[in-house]
């Protein structure tokens, strides 16, 4: 294999499909009839799953559509590795995934690969629907780990437990399972080194009694400063909420970081390039942790970015997309604006927003005067109250003065946006897969966190990266369209605005020559794939 990416002869036949929620994706075939009584009396997530002579893989993500594309293209470069591969989540999550799959190019989706989507529960995840209520957010992924747990411990009961599994670094109970099981349980983490390691550092500290984090509550004490490995020194309110005192998820999120002391194997989903000093920092923190058995170091893979298989190079342009689907109409309305000059704004798949502060961003971004694609979710609600569409927040005579100039949109192919060489800068919510994206294709980022990792993540990206500059905000409050306006000329007509475009393009070699010919990510890959058959 010469790139992480390189040439491969995918078959005609489409190997995986959801025949009905309650069943395995697998085709059926007259050899399978034989044993339907057989299957039928397997408990649901083991049907069709038996082992066969490769090694077989299960992912288990956290119920978040983000993380759950992240594994499925980190499925697809193991199968292509000649693993065989099952993704497991809930049903609505595998209904999710096949839609997504439906517009990928045909090059990038499962056809000729051994790898497969099961649904091990009918449990209903819902998300982008504007509802903001943890309670929910917790009862999913209380599911989650109980769906994953009894599969894994079933899987043991008949015979055909999977090589290994990889899950999401918030699975701390199916990880456990899976040890207790005698099935070697490999970390996915969606979470850059920086973020681990804070996660550490701030447990150890408060574990020695030098630290006391403030209360979720306790405004007044989040602009307090600390320092954490790796970065310059950081806000408390830019720690993942549920590490502050009184959080509902704190004790989950403190045995997290336990298990990640112990961890046999971590897999992180972007390059060892991206961190440098975060990832030295995280190296060493490990070594040095009272929780590990020995002195010895997990077998730390960085295998990203994983979504390079939609893209292939092409002249005049950032990428070039290949497939012959058709062309999305925002990418026409992209065409008709000059190189660097729109301004791409999304928040991710889970992300919502007051009604205020949509008004603020639209009226911010009429008065910036910059072309404009602005991707935002209906806002956010209470549970039992009524769905709000977007359309009807967004002004119209701000849709009006915009006309020709920007677009507001439920829905933008993000990869193929950032790709578009009239895209000169994204105004991100600072997600690691949205980062990743974006120094891929070398486009600076205007930064506004919201929450969880997004803050540090941010802080990585504007102090240590330098490609990117941040919106001037406070916790939990509205940022005005002056602020708005201000950070999108800074970023496209300032000299900081230039010299983290110069930033972003050092960054997008970086990452390139990760997964190009021998890149550090190849070379992740191909050790992880031989870790996987040695078991």
């Amino acid at each position: 294999m010469h790139g992480l990416f390189g040439s491969y002869e995918w078959g005609s036949e489409i190997v995986a499909e959801i025949e009905r929620p309650t069943e395995c994706c697998h085709h059926r075939s007259s050899a399978m009839e034989q044993g339907a009584k057989e299957k039928r009396d397997l408990p649901l997530g083991l049907r069709d799953c038996r082992a066969g002579p490769k090694p077989h893989v299960w992912l288990m993500p956290y119920c978040i559509p983000s993380h759950a594309n992240a594994f499925y293209h980190l499925g697809r470069l193991l199968a292509s590795q000649g693993v065989t591969v099952t993704l497991l989540a809930a049903a609505s999550e595998i209904e999710r995934l096949l839609e997504l799959e439906s517009r990928l190019p045909v090059s990038s989706r499962r056809d000729g690969l051994d790898f497969h989507l099961k649904p091990v529960s009918d449990t209903e995840v819902t998300f982008g629907d504007g509802i903001v209520d943890l309670e929910i957010r917790i009862k999913y992924y209380m599911r989650t780990e109980a769906d994953f747990s009894a599969v894994l411990k079933a899987s043991v009961e008949h015979g055909s437990p999977p090589t290994c599994i990889l899950a999401d670094f918030w699975l701390t109970k199916t990880l456990e399972t899976a040890s207790q099981c005698g099935i070697p349980a490999f970390i996915y983490s969606l979470f850059s080194a920086s973020l681990l390691s804070a996660v550490i550092y701030v447990q150890r500290l408060e574990s020695a009694g030098i630290l006391k984090l403030p209360g979720y509550e306790s405004a007044e004490s989040w602009e307090e400063l600390i320092s954490l490995p790796g970065l310059s020194m950081t806000r408390i309110a830019d720690l993942p909420e549920p590490y502050l005192a009184d959080h509902h998820m704190r004790d989950m999120t403190m045995d997290h970081g336990t298990y990640l002391q112990k961890a046999e194997v971590i897999v992180f989903s972007n390059c060892r390039a991206m961190e440098g000093g975060p990832f030295r920092e995280f190296q060493r923190i490990l070594k040095a942790s009272p929780h590990r058995k020995s002195t010895k170091m997990p077998e730390i893979f960085h295998v990203g970015p994983t979504f390079l298989e939609h893209y292939s190079l092409g002249p005049g342009s950032k990428e070039k997309e290949i497939g012959d689907q058709e062309r999305h109409p925002i990418l026409k309305f992209l065409d008709t604006h000059s190189t660097d000059s729109v301004i791409f704004v999304a928040f991710g798949l889970v992300s919502t927003l007051k009604q205020e502060q949509i008004l603020e961003i639209a009226y911010g971004l009429q008065n910036s005067e910059q072309p404009f694609v602005c991707v935002l979710n209906p806002p956010s609600r209470l549970p039992g109250s009524d769905f709000i569409d977007l359309f009807s927040v967004i002004p119209p005579d701000c849709i009006a003065q915009t006309k020709g100039r920007g677009l507001f949109v439920k829905f933008a192919p993000q990869l193929q946006v950032l790709a578009h060489p009239s895209v000169g800068g994204f105004l991100s919510h600072c997600g690691q897969n949205s980062i990743m994206e974006s120094l891929y294709m070398g486009v600076p980022i205007l930064a506004w966190p919201i929450f969880m990792d997004q803050p540090i993540n941010s802080r990585w990206l504007v102090s240590e990266a330098q490609a990117g500059l941040e919106i001037s905000r406070e916790r939990a409050q509205v940022v005005d369209r002056k602020e708005v306006e201000r950070g999108v000329r800074a970023l496209f007509q300032g000299d900081e605005g230039r010299s983290a475009r110069k930033k972003a393009l050092e960054m997008k070699q970086v990452i390139r020559e990760a997964v190009g010919e021998n890149g550090s990510s190849v070379r992740d890959l191909e050790a992880l794939v031989a870790l996987i058959k040695g078991l």
